[in-house]
């Protein structure tokens, strides 16, 4: 029993469909309401069904961006309010498991103790106060029990399935109870916080893409201050047009066939065929933005015609070219089917005293956009931290660490044992990281490591994994170059010292 509940309301397990089920809502406006079911779910579609949220989901980029954190933030929250409350059942459940293994002492208590309690009594008492509400019904065992029709293993089976599925809705009861609690708020962080960030990005200048980059690493929080020290980081990548390259180098697509996994709508699919010269074949309505007329696109630039866009947006009656490459049949689902997805990518960062000040900046720089870049791609982003000793954490699933990462000071000597050790173990230990693209972030003033590390990255190589480097300032002793695909140089000028 204490595996099927591990399965059911273990957070790893089930935030990935959540995630799923948002990143899909962002990038296309469709949902499944088939998926409805249980609690947050039903919490998610009930916000993916609001007219004015779907809107600007998908013409606002930068409420895109605050609306898919805040929302993940809140998921994240509720699973881990249940998973707290399924460790505090543990003792419980265990008891009703091994109830109907009882010794009769056990089941009755000992005759020779006047003051001895009846165990199956004291159990049934509890289970009743705590799930009778969710479908227990407890008097009706003890009838059963005073009847001494069935045995008490028959019964007490019962009781056990019986339990489980009232413990399963009490976690659901968890579930909505956290939903009422925080999830009208959640809406309202939201669209504060989106109102906040359209402000400091028209006063300082922030492209829709930087701004992703910067909210990536605030926590969740509005701190314009923390927000500004960001922007300078996203700012070097115009300084430095080489972290733009290796970022891009390092997202290209790993399908041999050029296609990636790819959204199709079933029953409402769009057959692109080879267009015409002229692939527009006249003038329908809807709601598909991306192809509105542009006396509609007006419409939306214009504030103070919202009211009238966001009418013909719910009723469905924008005008939309309609192309001849597109072929449409009534619609019943999306669907996400299989191509050869993007790989992983591994970020191995030069922590040492030498990285300190401009070079650390850089680093965290190319960092940022590699983030964001496994956000748009839905990539993972495993990244090794090191000097002598290495700090590794998953940028998604251990987002503390990376925050972490951009406070914490660059000290101690550079060794690449320990990091080439981890890397090579989380490429060999995990399939998944098989076909990665490997980035080191240096100045690489790196002592060359014993030959047989150095053998195993020869033979990553031949086996696909793809190893960049990035070069960070002027270094003529570089031993690197004959092991990775290109080492790119990014040069600054070092502070005087007086």
């Amino acid at each position: 029993m204490q595996n099927i509940y591990a399965q059911s309301y273990e957070r790893d397990s089930q935030f990935p469909i959540y995630e799923d089920m948002v990143n899909q809502f962002i990038r296309t406006g469709y949902y499944d309401e088939s998926l409805l079911g249980n609690p947050i779910t039903d919490y998610l579609i009930g916000v993916f069904g609001n007219p004015n949220i779907q809107l600007k989901v998908l013409t606002d980029k930068v409420f895109a961006t605050i609306f898919k954190d805040h929302l993940l933030r809140f998921v994240d929250m509720v699973l881990n309010r249940v998973k707290f409350d399924f460790a505090r059942k543990q003792a419980e459940m265990k008891g009703v498991a091994e109830a109907i293994d009882w010794s009769p002492d056990a089941r009755w208590g000992s005759r020779d103790d006047s003051h001895s309690t009846n165990g199956q009594q004291a159990l049934l008492d509890q289970l009743g106060e705590n799930y009778d509400r969710f479908g227990l019904h407890s008097e009706y065992y003890r009838k059963e029990f005073d009847k001494g029709e069935k045995t008490n293993e028959e019964i007490w089976a019962s009781i056990n399935r019986d339990y489980q599925v009232a413990l399963s809705e009490h976690f659901r009861d968890v579930e909505r109870r956290e939903i009422a609690q925080s999830g009208e708020m959640t809406l309202k962080k939201i669209e504060d916080h989106s109102e906040k960030a359209r402000e400091f990005n028209s006063e300082n200048g922030v492209s829709d893409g930087d701004f992703q980059q910067i909210w990536n690493l605030t926590g969740g929080l509005f701190m314009p201050h923390e927000m500004r020290r960001l922007l300078k980081l996203v700012r070097l990548q115009d300084e430095h047009p080489e972290l733009v390259k290796v970022a891009n180098r390092m997202g290209h697509v790993l399908d041999s066939d050029g296609t990636d996994t790819l959204e199709v709508a079933l029953g409402n699919v769009q057959d692109l065929v080879h267009s015409s010269r002229s692939d527009i074949e006249g003038i329908t309505v809807g709601r598909d933005v991306s192809s509105m007329l542009p006396v509609d696109k007006a419409l939306m630039a214009d504030d103070s015609l919202d009211d009238l866009f966001v009418y013909k947006y719910i009723t469905g009656s924008l005008q939309n070219f309609r192309y001849k490459s597109e072929s449409t049949k009534p619609m019943r689902s999306l669907i996400s089917q299989k191509a050869r997805p993007h790989g992983p990518m591994v970020a191995c960062i030069d922590t040492s005293g030498s990285m300190k000040g401009r070079p650390t900046d850089i680093a965290r720089s190319l960092l940022m956009k590699l983030v964001c870049l496994a956000e748009t791609q839905r990539r993972d982003l495993y990244v090794i931290a090191f000097s002598v000793a290495t700090r590794p954490f998953d940028t998604k699933r251990e987002r503390p660490k990376l925050l972490d990462f951009f406070k914490n000071d660059m000290s101690g000597d550079t060794d690449a044992t320990k990091m080439l050790e981890q890397l090579f173990d989380l490429i060999d230990c995990n399939e998944h990281y098989m076909a990665a693209d490997v980035v080191l972030l240096s100045d690489f003033y790196i002592p060359m490591v014993r030959q047989e590390l150095v053998d195993k990255l020869v033979e990553h190589r031949r086996r696909g994994t793809s190893f960049y480097g990035v070069q960070i300032g002027e270094n003529p002793s570089n031993v690197w170059h004959p092991y990775f695909e290109i080492i790119y140089k990014v040069g600054y000028m070092p502070p005087m010292k007086h």
